[in-house]
């Protein structure tokens, strides 16, 4: 996959991604410059054990690359060393494309960080310690700081690490790029708050049974039975959207320097190839969701102007998902194929009100809170731009939730009242949604159809279109008719 990107790295490539020579250690300090070098040091990023690089010519490349290195006689000593070396050199060619050969890493080196459990099954401190000892003796990386102090944002002290240009020129001579890097690491994510006040939930381990064995089987032939297409953004699209978007590119971590750098950033997430599934609360009830894969955290617009294969693609989505869930899981298929969203009488602009409120009123633990939520996520960002009362706004909510209300009271009796508020409604429709996306995806790739999920939307290439919508229709049928709901609430697939 990624044959576009297969053997990168030539002379006219790195100048078009706004590199430099790899041997030109003066231009890469002179390059640093002009971003700041502490700047640089406090964005470094931790190496990311998820991925590593595969085939015969990084196995050659390794071979070289450890020629002096004195392997010890405990067992399966050069099979860990190697496991971790094609970890970090994954992570050099990522953080070329990225930054343009002027990053930095770190890397935690403690014990206690490597322990075994469903997220590590292979790497170890020891190996962690002995590759990075040795490719500073042999001055392959450097130290650019000891010391980095913590801030609120980022907890620990740690080195941080600076490449050589050596490795640039090892993944030329033996053709490493972008098709080489493979995702290693679990495809189940199962995530809590690990203290009772904390902003957001983290990685949890869990116990390895049929039922999590089956999650992670299904996840790994989707994402296996992918890696057949070949998929990217058209270039000059990608450009011309980070062009007008530079915020998008800060936010991400991009720089907007020039038009190689920011086609380098893509470049670079193309190696986010895999999903991963990731449930929520400590529950492997809740969540679920798809995320991981780079084509997850692409804004619509440059969705539109992805290829695959060489073809244009189409991306369908189930309209008011949620609300049809809630609908389908109560035997109730009234608005069956409807917009539920759009209630009777209000305008285009209060539909956007009617869909922002019921994303939130699930989640919030009254009607006003969610009133106030829809508030501040509607009226900044849309209204106020036209110059609306706040109070006018205010007026024109409260009817669109009593219009709302009356229209849809079955579900408001059983999802929306205060009784039920808190009741983490959301990550549970996340469930039922993200079973649905995963049964769609196995459907459409069994009959070779391309099928890439963004949570209740799918793309495929344009001709499938009608395929799709089908697959799409039926599975969700099917889904709630093996849960023994025979009268279903099926959402307008647009």
């Amino acid at each position: 996959m990624y044959k576009k990107f297969l053997i990168t790295l030539t002379d006219d490539e790195i100048d078009d991604l706004g590199g430099i020579g790899p041997e030109d250690e003066y231009s890469k300090e002179f390059f640093r410059k002009g971003f700041g070098k502490d700047a640089l040091l406090e964005d470094a990023r931790y190496i990311n054990t998820e991925y590593s690089l595969h085939g015969s010519n990084v196995d050659k490349y390794c071979d070289w690359l450890t020629q002096n290195f004195q392997y010890s006689n405990r067992k399966n000593h050069k099979d860990r060393i190697y496991f971790f070396l094609k970890i970090l050199l994954a992570n050099v060619l990522i953080s070329y494309y990225r930054h343009g050969f002027m990053g930095y890493f770190t890397i935690q080196l403690k014990k206690d960080i490597y322990t075994k459990n469903v997220y590590n099954q292979s790497l170890t401190a020891k190996s962690v310690n002995e590759v990075i000892d040795y490719l500073q003796d042999i001055g392959w990386i450097s130290i650019g700081r000891k010391h980095i102090r913590p801030t609120l944002k980022k907890k620990g002290a740690t080195k941080r690490y600076d490449w050589s240009s050596l490795f640039i020129n090892g993944f030329r001579d033996y053709k490493i790029g972008i098709g080489n890097i493979v995702f290693i690491g679990n495809p189940i994510e199962l995530k809590k708050k690990k203290e009772l006040h904390a902003n957001k939930e983290e990685p949890i381990s869990y116990s390895i049974n049929q039922d999590t064995q089956e999650l992670t089987e299904e996840i790994n032939s989707i994402n296996e039975s992918l890696k057949k297409f070949e998929i990217y953004i058209q270039d000059r699209a990608l450009i011309n959207f980070c062009k007008k978007n530079s915020k998008f590119m800060e936010d991400r971590g991009g720089s907007i320097s020039n038009e190689g750098l920011m086609q380098g950033y893509y470049i670079a997430k193309y190696s986010q190839n895999s999903y991963k599934r990731v449930f929520s609360r400590g529950d492997f009830g809740k969540g679920g969701r798809l995320f991981h894969h780079w084509i997850t955290d692409t804004p619509k617009e440059l969705r539109k102007k992805i290829i695959i294969n060489g073809k244009s693609v189409i991306e369908l989505d189930f309209g008011s998902m949620n609300m049809h869930l809630m609908y389908s899981l109560i035997g109730n298929s009234t608005f069956s194929k409807k917009d539920l969203y759009q209630v009777k009488g209000l305008k285009k602009l209060e539909r956007n009100l009617v869909k922002q409120f019921c994303t939130v009123a699930i989640n919030t633990s009254t009607t006003y809170a969610a009133k106030l939520a829809t508030y501040k996520a509607i009226y900044e960002k849309e209204i106020k731009s036209l110059k609306d009362a706040p109070i006018t706004f205010v007026q024109k909510l409260d009817k669109v939730v009593e219009e709302f209300k009356l229209t849809h009271l079955v579900l408001w009796d059983k999802y929306f009242k205060s009784q039920h508020r808190k009741k983490d409604y959301s990550v549970k429709l996340n469930f039922y949604e993200s079973n649905i996306a995963c049964a769609i995806m196995r459907k459409c790739l069994a009959k070779n159809i391309p099928c890439y999920s963004i949570h209740d939307s799918f793309l495929t290439q344009v001709r499938y279109k009608d395929k799709l919508a089908k697959i799409m229709e039926d599975t969700f049928l099917e889904y709630f008719k093996c849960l023994g709901i025979d009268s279903v609430s099926i959402p307008p697939i647009k």
